[in-house]
């Protein structure tokens, strides 16, 4: 079994990707934070493999923590004129990380995890506690790519 730990926007990053080489042992994934280099995001380390009973790969899941401004593209160049820089900001991450990943994945279904607040949300039944959904900050459902097979978010506020 695989399972996949993306942070939250109440976690420390640092500290779940502290005991990384531990937990890949016992095929545990940690992706705390977006990192880019060049300008780059370093997207291999977001696209862990699904195998089937045989082994083979038969999807992918593409592990995507909280969105912090640190994580988003230069937020001052994107085109305010599409909407918040922020939403702009996110919609070109995740559209960035499809592209680049998209030969690794080789056509393979694949789930995209998120973080963050979706406009148009609605409460879960049963929730421990009094939940918000949308607000000021909320993106709109087509910040993801539409080829991802499933959208899993972490929480909604």
């Amino acid at each position: 079994m695989a399972m996949v730990i993306a942070a939250g926007n109440h976690d420390a990053a640092g500290r779940l990707e502290a005991p990384r080489p531990l937990l890949e042992a016992f095929n545990i994934r940690v992706v705390g934070n977006v990192r880019r280099r060049e300008g780059r995001v370093e997207a291999a380390r977001h696209l862990v493999p699904i195998a089937d009973a045989s082994g083979a790969v038969a999807a992918h899941v593409l592990a995507v923590s909280y969105p912090t401004a640190a994580c988003l593209p230069n937020l001052t160049r994107l085109d305010g004129a599409a909407g918040s820089p922020v939403i702009a900001g996110v919609r070109s991450l995740y559209a960035e990380l499809v592209d680049t990943l998209r030969g690794p994945m080789d056509g393979l279904p694949f789930v995209l995890t998120g973080h963050l607040h979706v406009a148009g949300g609605i409460e879960s039944e049963g929730a421990e506690r009094r939940i918000l959904v949308g607000g000021q900050h909320a993106v709109p459902h087509d910040v993801f790519p539409a080829e991802a097979s499933y959208v899993a978010l972490g929480w909604r506020h």
